[in-house]
């Protein structure tokens, strides 16, 4: 949060004692907000960094009453103009703090946050503005389930050719749902995006995600079919089981990182063991082959170890008693 006051976020982000219409124990206490005092900051400061502090602090109650309170209130067009000058949206819209408030209601704990979303997806006006619906189309995929509607609105805007596809791709694939996979296999396999978006799709989006269950289901498919052709199958064998750097990013900075295959589970390991029994029956160069030969001994080598730490040890043979000295 740009230049807030520490004792501004004592105050508006830490336990207060009273919630939003809901009892707290001890433990809950971190989640719940003084609404009344929120609303009235929200409604009467002028305080950019003050008005962010108190927007998150409802993000992070459990009372559906703390978001529904507050979404109209990020619709109304003169909040934001508080909240961002157009200074901000013109020198750092990425730093927005629209941004982090989104943010914050993706990870909400409320059961009211996947009902926020969609309210403010369907406000022309505030996904008007590019940089916030970049944001709000980044809050959606730190939801632990969108809803078909959320879904629905990231599909519409990953358009040919548009601004937002590639970004929604990404979003999809972080959401990694059978349901998000299946709006990104539909573009991969449509004749209306070009090859450079669908090489971008793996080597950008996906590649970050690949040991979610529903992205490898999504590269196992994709295994199996010839639908891609030659250059995107290669491309889609890479991305499984090499991360080149250079080649795919040059000097870029901010360059996606392919997750370390320990952090996957062992159920997805093991479908991408099947995945390497698919790609080395393809025609593919040897080289690339042999990159898919070096990530099974890896992905073997580390079921194995779970599998001995998880198999008691042999036990041994109890040695003989000898008889005591007389």
């Amino acid at each position: 949060m740009k230049g807030i006051p520490q004792v501004v976020l004592s105050c508006l982000l830490a336990a207060v004692t009273v919630s939003c219409g809901e009892k707290s124990t001890p433990n809950e206490k971190e989640d719940t907000v003084d609404l009344k005092a929120t609303l009235s900051i929200l409604r009467d400061s002028k305080d950019p960094a003050q008005l962010e502090a108190a927007a998150v602090s409802l993000c992070k109650a459990k009372a559906a009453e703390a978001l529904r309170n507050l979404v109209p209130i990020l619709r109304d067009a003169k909040f934001l103009q508080r909240l961002d000058s157009e200074q901000d949206y013109e020198d750092h819209e990425d730093q927005l703090r629209i941004r982090s408030v989104l943010q914050a209601m993706g990870r909400s704990p409320s059961s009211q946050a996947v009902q926020a979303l969609e309210e403010i997806s369907e406000d022309k006006g505030f996904i008007g503005d590019l940089a916030r619906l970049e944001a709000l189309i980044d809050a959606c995929g730190l939801l632990e389930k969108p809803s078909p509607k959320l879904l629905t609105f990231l599909d519409s805007q990953a358009q040919p050719g548009g601004v937002m596809t590639n970004r929604v791709t990404g979003t999809l694939a972080r959401i990694g749902s059978a349901e998000a996979c299946q709006l990104i296999e539909k573009r991969l396999l449509s004749k209306d995006y070009d090859q450079s978006f669908k090489v971008s799709c793996f080597t950008e989006d996906l590649i970050e995600y690949r040991n979610r269950p529903g992205v490898v289901g999504l590269y196992k498919r994709f295994l199996r079919s010839d639908a891609l052709g030659p250059k995107l199958r290669e491309i889609v064998v890479l991305t499984l089981f090499d991360y080149r750097r250079l080649e795919w990013y040059k000097t870029a900075h901010n360059a996606p990182v392919a997750p370390p295959r320990g952090d996957a589970s062992t159920g997805v390991l093991t479908e991408v063991l099947e995945c390497a029994d698919l790609a080395l029956k393809l025609d593919v160069p040897q080289e690339v082959k042999e990159r898919v030969k070096v990530a099974r001994k890896e992905i073997e080598d580390i079921l194995a170890g779970r599998k001995a730490q998880k198999e008691p040890a042999t036990p041994q043979p109890k040695s003989e008693e000898r008889p005591k000295a007389q």
